[in-house]
């Protein structure tokens, strides 16, 4: 295994997505306060369910799409549902990890932006910050042209779970996109990126949730989780030495997290960072994408 090995990205898909949404935010394409119900020709959906109850998993939405699994619903399959949707909560109440909602987050932005999702990542952050191997479908090789000519192009077939497992890369593009999240320059991306880091309520215990980010309320490291299949992954940010942590494990293993606090205690020159749970007592994202 290499910086340049291919892995599931699992849940930190998430984090592109948010990235985007915040970013069309800052460029006032939309608000994050928004209604979800008009951007998916939905008007009768509930006013109350905004963008960001997607990005924060407070939407109220199921857990999981009623009649498939998120892995093959399509654009068209949620259209046709938003008709007899139902809440499960009202938005913006309680935390509950929720893949249906990322993924339904992810199409609506390439809804909105009339872009398939694949190549929506690959224009507003792949391509911005360099990460040459990272995608629905990255480039094998880093210097090889890349080609789009098989991306979906009619949304209402598009795959919803994009938005929120659907992106694979390797640990050095990784920590370039978690540089760029550390030490940011003035502009528009960092104003996009701030916006995201940004705690609008709390998720788990002793932690504050942003735009698919969490905020840790002990030492204040910026972080998320992933897992799906064989793989499991962590990155985290320490956002006042700058200093950023990625950690793979295949097969899947519930220290992953753990020892990518460890490396930012250490990094931070703090003491010796002891778990005060067990591994497999700790399941962070509870990422069971399908």
């Amino acid at each position: 295994m290499t910086g340049d090995t291919l892995f599931e990205l699992g849940s930190l898909s998430k984090l592109f997505t948010s990235l985007i949404l915040a970013q069309l935010d800052r460029e006032g394409s939309l608000r994050v306060e928004d209604p979800l119900g008009p951007f998916l020709g939905a008007p009768d959906l509930n006013p109350e369910l905004q963008l960001w109850h997607l990005a924060t998993h407070s939407s109220g939405l199921p857990t999981s799409p009623p009649n498939g699994s998120l892995g093959s619903y399509e654009g068209r399959h949620l259209e046709a549902l938003l008709t007899d949707l139902q809440l499960t909560a009202r938005p913006g109440g309680a935390f509950v990890y929720n893949n249906f909602a990322f993924g339904v987050l992810g199409y609506t932005l390439s809804r909105h932006t009339r872009t398939p999702f694949e190549v929506l990542v690959d224009q507003r952050v792949c391509a911005p910050l360099q990460l040459l191997q990272t995608g629905v479908r990255p480039r094998l090789d880093p210097s090889a042209p890349l080609d789009r000519s098989n991306a979906e192009t009619d949304l209402s077939r598009e795959r919803i779970g994009l938005g929120a497992s659907g992106l694979r890369s390797t640990a050095a593009d990784m920590l370039r996109f978690l540089a760029a999240h550390a030490d940011r320059p003035e502009g528009a991306r960092t104003e996009a990126m701030a916006l995201a880091q940004t705690p609008r309520g709390p998720s788990w215990v002793g932690n504050q949730v942003g735009l698919g980010w969490h905020i840790s309320e002990t030492d204040g490291y910026i972080w998320h989780q992933g897992a799906i299949g064989a793989y499991r992954s962590y990155v985290g940010i320490n956002p006042v030495n700058k200093t950023a942590v990625v950690v793979w494990s295949n097969p899947r293993s519930s220290y992953v997290d753990h020892v990518g606090i460890a490396i930012l205690h250490r990094l931070a020159g703090s003491p010796l960072y002891i778990p005060t749970v067990e591994p497999e007592d700790w399941d962070g994202g509870r990422d069971r994408e399908p």
